[in-house]
């Protein structure tokens, strides 16, 4: 299973800043590339989703696995 998530400032309802947009594939959207409040608010999300058995897909800030037992990949090639 996967899951695509940021994070959400209670308070005002609004996305906080990640540094990029989802689905931007550039060296930006790594996990590891960013820098000050940016970098703070990735580690959050990855160490809160880390807690809760998901894995970061390093090369996109946003994207999170979960392994579920007996689980079909769906990554065939489709003919």
């Amino acid at each position: 299973m996967a899951v695509d998530l940021t994070l959400v400032d209670l308070v005002t309802g609004t996305e906080v800043p990640m540094g990029t947009a989802f689905d931007n594939f550039t060296a930006a959207a790594h996990t590891a590339n960013a820098t000050g409040r940016v970098r703070r608010y990735r580690q959050i999300l990855v160490r809160t989703m880390e807690e809760e058995g998901f894995t970061n897909y390093d090369q996109e800030w946003w994207h999170f696995s979960y392994p579920l037992d007996g689980a079909v990949p769906f990554d065939r090639p489709i003919r």
